[in-house]
């Protein structure tokens, strides 16, 4: 069973704004179309551009007008920063190549303590929404050590909750720590490259 939360981005190249089959969110700045896309690495912006104008799926009508910003290293002519997320030209299905390191996967490299938002689990569930380890986590860091948290502002992982972290998420537990309310701290020790959770608490 996959627990998830978040806004409707959904993967590489997924929409910022919901999408029906017969047109998908776009963005148009300065004569070019941006599509908004997921990343693993969110990168920093580097100052107001100016407005950007949605427009509705008959691409005459504009349904929403919104500041655009300069993502920090990335030409303009590549993507676009909005409400803390990321718009790029080109394919809906591929990164322009300025910005394919930002869904890299972040390795283990030593032991990783953050905050941040327990986004999701893909974990069996016996009915009673209990979680029954092991099971991998999905975890969006904004700050924190043994992460590279210092050029990105987020970043996101997948860590591996077992029967030795403490404590064991409970189901209470999960339904406050699931989604953006309630921030959790993780501290999180390596298995090779993949990061596996020792202690995980609600954020103070």
């Amino acid at each position: 069973m996959l627990l998830a939360t978040g806004c409707t981005v959904s993967g590489t190249g997924g929409p910022l704004y919901p999408e029906s089959k017969d047109c998908a969110a776009r963005l148009r700045f300065e004569g070019r179309t941006y599509h908004g896309v997921r990343l693993v690495r969110m990168p920093r912006t580097d100052g107001a551009l100016g407005t950007g104008i949605i427009p509705e799926c008959d691409g005459k009508t504009v349904a929403d007008r919104v500041r655009v910003s300069r993502v920090d290293g990335i030409p303009v002519a590549d993507a676009l920063m909005v409400n803390g997320y990321v718009w790029v030209t080109g394919r809906r299905d591929r990164l322009p190549d300025s910005l394919r390191e930002a869904n890299e996967k972040v390795p283990c490299a030593g032991t990783a303590r953050f905050t941040g938002t327990w986004l999701g689990a893909d974990a069996e569930e016996d009915g009673n929404d209990v979680l029954h380890p092991p099971y991998n986590a999905r975890f969006r860091a904004r700050e924190g050590t043994g992460l590279p948290l210092v050029r990105w502002t987020t970043v996101e992982i997948q860590a591996r909750v077992t029967s030795d972290t403490s404590p064991v998420p409970s189901r209470d537990f999960v339904h406050q720590a699931l989604g953006e309310d309630h921030p959790v701290t993780v501290v999180a020790h390596c298995e090779g490259e993949r990061f596996e959770v020792d202690e995980i608490a609600l954020a103070r």
